[in-house]
């Protein structure tokens, strides 16, 4: 593998061709102590082509190491391929489940196979409680995010939030007068008073600041009862 990748070390097991020989005859001359060499035999062969293996998530720098000629004067081939990490990417959503599926943030990370995000989601779900939202569920775990090495299918990540709420209510009355006078404003008789009484409660959207009420109780209309005039 590349200096400075997640992974280290070998990428995957050597290949080492099967070696090419190489012989020759020749005659040694005992008065002047020299040999005499015929050629070699083969004068030259070849070693195929080798495939660099594939890895998931990493591209070698050589695809395949090309067929190569040698003779018998060549020397030992080495090759090294060295592989690189593809860029991965990674997406995390904020949902607002109590507004249907809102999306309300999108973090989007990109790096290479197997590398640390440097990211984790819990400073951005202590934003959201600070401004009155409450964790449902986080499909990290809170955890310290790795990328994956697959690159075919980007990482995707949810946290899913609600919206806090308190507890609201108020009452009401509506009520009956009834004067009895003279047409000169004299009072003749003691006023009458009824009174009906109503209530309802409900929840505080803390998120939106938006009241949401039930019905009044009693839900029905009210009457009040027929009064009969006092005689006088």
């Amino acid at each position: 593998y590349a200096d400075g990748l997640a992974r280290t070390g070998k990428a995957a097991d050597d290949y080492t061709a099967v070696p090419l020989e190489f012989n020759r005859t020749g005659k040694h001359d005992d008065v002047t102590e020299t040999d005499s060499w015929n050629a070699w035999i083969p004068g030259s062969a070849s070693f195929a082509m080798a495939q660099s293996p594939a890895i998931q998530g990493y591209t070698p720098d050589h695809a395949q190491i090309d067929a190569v000629s040698v003779d018998a004067n060549s020397q030992d081939i080495v090759k090294t391929v060295t592989y690189s990490a593809d860029q991965q990417k990674m997406t995390v959503d904020f949902i607002d489940d109590t507004e249907g599926g809102k999306v309300l943030k999108t973090v989007t990370k990109t790096g290479g196979s197997d590398e640390a995000v440097g990211y984790n989601t819990k400073a951005d779900i202590q934003t959201f409680v600070d401004g009155h939202y409450k964790l449902d569920r986080d499909t990290t775990n809170g955890k310290d995010l790795v990328f994956d090495h697959d690159d075919a299918t980007d990482q995707h990540y949810e946290v899913h939030l609600t919206h806090e709420t308190a507890p609201i209510n108020e009452a009401t009355s509506t009520n009956q007068v009834i004067h009895y006078q003279v047409s000169d404003g004299t009072q003749v008789a003691k006023d009458y008073t009824a009174k009906v009484d109503f209530s309802r409660d409900g929840f505080k959207d803390l998120v939106t600041n938006a009241d949401h009420w039930n019905a009044w109780t009693p839900n029905a209309t009210q009457t009040f009862d027929t009064v009969m005039s006092p005689a006088k």
